[in-house]
């Protein structure tokens, strides 16, 4: 069974602004092809991922064009792989080049091996009216069989000139409850919000709420007028 890992966190391009890459938070399983997947915005001319095994060199894996915009590669992961780490090319028509992520010397994408792959299941409260000025909070039920190791409140304005914020959301010790604020000075009535929620368990099997392959890969917050 192949693997697949999701981009679905907004990145800032390196070298070009018409770049865009997204973060995966699923893990391989051993023995399984991986099929890695980005989202690459403007015109690139090539993109490839660069894969280290064991502390191993880089070795580029071109990615082919799955759809306007979208890049995938399939990287096989032998049986005796306990982790690898991998960082994704972009060069544009202009030459150029963009790199995600942006510290990818010190901090390649790791990619977890294990046959677990539950990932954590997020129940998000219906969301109510957010009020120019004032705090907005986002509740979340997280819960999963391994132990949850971070959950992520991902939110921007409605539109598209923005790229995502981040805040870590606050877990109670029971019941898996999560709760996190979008601060209300970024709140103007000019823009409603969106936002969406990553959460990661503690063998790196991970989940976007709600899901890109299901519904739209967000939540829309209307602001009163």
């Amino acid at each position: 069974m192949r693997k697949l890992i999701r981009f679905q966190y907004r990145g800032r391009a390196a070298a070009s602004r018409g770049i865009h890459f997204f973060r995966p938070v699923t893990p391989a399983g051993a023995g399984e092809p991986l099929v890695l997947r980005a989202s690459v915005a403007g015109a690139p001319q090539q993109v490839a991922v660069f894969v280290s095994r064991s502390g191993s060199d880089f070795v580029p894996v071109p990615m082919r064009q799955a759809g306007p915009g979208r890049y995938e590669a399939e990287v096989p992961v032998p049986e005796s792989d306990k982790a690898l780490k991998y960082f994704i090319e972009a060069t544009d028509t202009s030459g150029n080049r963009a790199v995600h992520p942006a510290e990818v010397r010190r901090k390649p994408l790791p990619v977890d091996i294990s046959n677990d792959h539950a990932a954590p299941e997020v129940q998000i409260e219906t969301p109510q009216q957010a009020m120019p000025g004032r705090d907005f909070q986002v509740t979340a039920r997280v819960t999963g069989a391994s132990g949850i190791q971070s959950v992520r409140l991902r939110y921007r304005r409605l539109t598209q000139f923005e790229d995502y914020r981040s805040v870590e959301m606050t877990r109670r010790r029971n019941g898996g409850t999560c709760q996190a604020r979008i601060p209300g000075d970024f709140i103007v009535p000019q823009w409603d919000l969106i936002y969406f929620i990553e959460a990661i368990d503690k063998h790196g099997n991970g989940r976007i709420y709600p899901d890109l392959e299901v519904e739209a890969p967000y939540v829309v917050v209307s602001v009163r007028r």
